[in-house]
């Protein structure tokens, strides 16, 4: 029994007389990530490297089936406003630049946000 079955059953038994609820798996949707870091010199090596791998990805982790929610839409995003931040809040990162994606990333209501390949593309680049 997959995840959605057993989460479907559960709420079978829960629901109220009358309503019918549906459990469904979200969609995935990947999204490519490549961004150059520039970083101070003493921060260009691979644990700088692997810190902002990881963030990105906590990033796109903590983000709910529909992305975050904008007041003047009923779809949601991958803010890379935020993505940015979390770059940004790794010590040694001076500034970055995102090859892709080039703006936010719209998700529908039944989609979830994956990193394509499974782990963003960062390149350090010393200032």
């Amino acid at each position: 029994m997959g995840v959605p079955a057993t989460v479907q059953t559960y709420i079978d038994g829960k629901r109220p007389i009358g309503a019918i609820p549906t459990v469904f798996a979200a969609d995935e949707l990947a999204v490519a990530i490549d961004v150059t870091a520039y970083v101070d010199a003493a921060y260009n090596t691979a644990a700088t490297q692997t810190a902002i791998q990881t963030a990105i990805e906590d990033y796109i982790d903590s983000l709910p089936i529909g992305g975050t929610l904008l007041p003047t839409s009923p779809n949601g995003i991958v803010s890379l406003d935020r993505m940015r931040r979390a770059v940004l809040d790794v010590e040694g990162v001076v500034d970055v630049t995102f090859n892709a994606p080039f703006d936010d990333v719209a998700l529908l209501a039944t989609q979830v946000a994956a990193v394509s390949g499974g782990t963003p593309t960062v390149a350090l680049t010393s200032v």
